[in-house]
């Protein structure tokens, strides 16, 4: 039982279980679903009496919040819609700037499933535009990243491209590795729509590794589906289906109704790849039937789109044309605009199929037009293949061999595209080879110095308690020498004293302390001189003072060192804080250390 399970089990007052419900609801959302909706259950009805004596405004905002999500991950998009709609105004009244926020983000990704792209683009830019204002960076970035998906989905890749690379840098910037997987994933599928598989695949694996490395498992599954699509338009559908299935898994396991439709229509495709007809069937109606349910208008055209590819295949043209033009209609409705010119080649197929070649030759061109646009190379190559095909059929080798040279052109320019893509991830991992190599050496030489200057501190701070020893004992048979003095006849007095008085300036002898400065300056070259440059109200005493800290000596042993008392040592160190200008909390040794 975690901590929120034993506040709740302890607590018996309806109203307090409402909050704390309220502050967790959304927590437990993504770990537990079904908890999350026992909870919600419970704690909405009393939530709402609350609000109409006029209390509890925020909690009731929260558990609105949370049931929206819960509905979305469901599908039931209409309802999450409505339940952030209430509860945007109660934030708003609450004068909560990231529960506004937030709330706008989620209307945002509303707006765009019912593919109000419009409406979507002033939502997520009004988020991004409270969140940094609340300074909170990683909302900002998520609210960055929707602007660039809703590019990516209006057929404006190079603003998307831009955006995702920005948001990435930024993510970077801050070490958000969850803004950073996001944006590294919808650059992977920019560079995926533009043909540019490599680079896609290079994309997405970083983020799958940055999406397992926090266990995002909704990144994950989201991950995994975009993969499959890179192997999918390689072609590689073996290893498409691979991925596709592993995503599933994860769908099934977290109940996202949603995610799993468009899973479903992926391996449709995959299928239909591969040949496998009736299988490609079986998978495509039951995600036609999950997402008409559930009103995913994007993924249904889709599916729509793909089993016309099917019929087509066996011969069934007229159900193919209904299935095509169903698709389309609803593509041009929500702006599909990077699945269209893949549909009107799939719909210029049918036609020419259907003996229409005038019909299909105008649908075809209409897809070559769009393709260009959104610089989809792969499209525009099918394109001009197909248009190839359709006019040697017809006759008009002329026409036949334009397009043909055309598509060959594209074809050899995208193969071109892939070796060079090819030769570059060599060079980049020959380089990161070299780098990693000459990283190592360098730690090994850095290792190495650090023993050395380790040795050379022990050393110096030996040499320092034997300058400090040797002192002692020259003070000590001084003060004895004086001693024997007082109490001697004066024939013998004066040669006792002369004695005592060697002795002493052997103690403060010049001599042994510039051999040890010499020693700490081999350490650290010219550290005296250095801070005697760099601080010149220091005096020649505070000078040595901040010599010997830096090799770590304590009061006790510069004392000894300078043969002065403790507190004149303290004193001193008290007058290099002044002098050095210090704040309170500011530590003298770590100040000296990096200086």
């Amino acid at each position: 039982m975690d901590d929120f399970e034993k506040q709740l089990a302890a607590a018996t007052d309806p109203v307090g279980r409402v909050k704390l419900i309220a502050e967790s609801a959304q927590r437990i959302l993504f770990t537990d679903i079904n908890r999350a909706s026992q909870l919600l259950d419970e704690a909405l009805p009393i939530a709402r009496k609350l609000m109409r004596r006029g209390e509890g405004r925020r909690e009731y905002a929260l558990l609105l919040r949370a049931s929206g999500l819960l509905d979305y991950t469901q599908g039931e998009i209409e309802r999450a819609g409505q339940s952030f709609e209430e509860a945007l105004p109660l934030f708003e009244r609450e004068n909560d700037r990231w529960g506004t926020a937030y709330t706008v983000q989620l209307l945002g990704g509303i707006s765009a499933s019912r593919c109000e792209y419009d409406k979507a683009l002033v939502l997520f830019a009004r988020s991004k535009h409270l969140l940094e204002e609340s300074e909170d960076l990683p909302g900002a970035l998520r609210s960055l990243s929707n602007i660039a998906a809703i590019y990516r989905r209006t057929g404006r890749p190079r603003e998307a491209l831009e955006h995702f690379s920005t948001a990435r840098g930024l993510a970077v910037s801050i070490s958000d590795k969850i803004s950073e997987s996001n944006a590294l994933l919808g650059m992977g599928m920019v560079q995926n729509d533009q043909g540019n598989f490599d680079e896609a695949l290079q994309s997405l694996l970083k983020s799958l590794f940055l999406k397992e490395a926090i266990n995002d498992r909704e990144g994950i599954e989201s991950v995994l589906i975009n993969i499959g699509n890179v192997y999918a338009l390689i072609p590689d559908y073996r290893k498409a289906i691979g991925y596709y299935e592993k995503s599933l898994a994860i769908h099934e396991q977290l109940g996202h109704t949603k995610s799993e439709s468009g899973c479903f229509i992926s391996l449709g495709a995959m299928y239909l790849g591969l040949g496998e007809l009736n299988e490609a069937r079986v998978w495509l109606e039951k995600g036609l039937a999950l997402s008409k349910n559930i009103e995913d208008l994007h993924c249904y055209s889709s599916g729509l789109a793909t089993m016309a590819e099917v019929m087509l295949r066996q011969g069934d043209l007229d159900k193919a044309l209904d299935s095509i033009l169903a698709s389309l209609e609803i593509m041009k409705r929500i702006n599909e605009q990077d699945s269209i010119a893949a549909a009107l080649i799939t719909l210029g197929h049918v036609q020419s199929r259907m003996g229409d070649i005038q019909a299909a030759t105008d649908s075809i061109d209409r897809a070559i037009v769009i393709s260009k646009a959104m610089g989809a190379k792969p499209d525009t190559r099918k394109a001009y293949e197909l248009l190839s095909k359709i006019y040697r059929q017809a006759n008009e080798p002329t026409k036949a061999l334009e397009y043909f040279e055309l598509y060959h052109g594209i074809n050899e320019e995208l193969l071109r595209m892939e070796a060079d893509r090819r030769v570059e991830n060599i060079k980049l991992e020959l380089e990161r080879e070299q780098t990693e190599k000459r990283e190592a050496l360098l730690k090994i030489e850095n290792e190495r110095i650090e023993r050395e200057l380790d040795l050379k501190t022990k050393h110096l701070a030996t040499m320092a308690m034997s300058i400090v020893q040797h002192s002692n004992f020259l003070n000590s048979i001084g003060k004895e020498i004086g001693e024997a003095a007082k109490k001697a006849p004066k024939t013998r007095k004066q040669p006792l004293d002369r004695l005592s008085r060697r002795v002493k300036q052997q103690s403060h002898s010049e001599n042994e302390w510039k051999l040890f400065e010499q020693q700490l300056d081999n350490l650290s070259p010219d550290v005296v001189a250095n801070l005697a440059k760099r601080f010149p109200q220091l005096s020649p005493t505070e000078l040595k003072i901040c010599a010997l800290m830096k090799i770590g000596l304590g009061s006790k042993e510069m004392a000894s060192l300078l043969c002065v008392e403790v507190r004149s040592i303290e004193t001193y160190r008290l007058r290099i804080r002044k002098k050095l200008k210090l704040k309170a909390e500011e530590n003298l040794m770590v100040f000296l250390s990096k200086s």
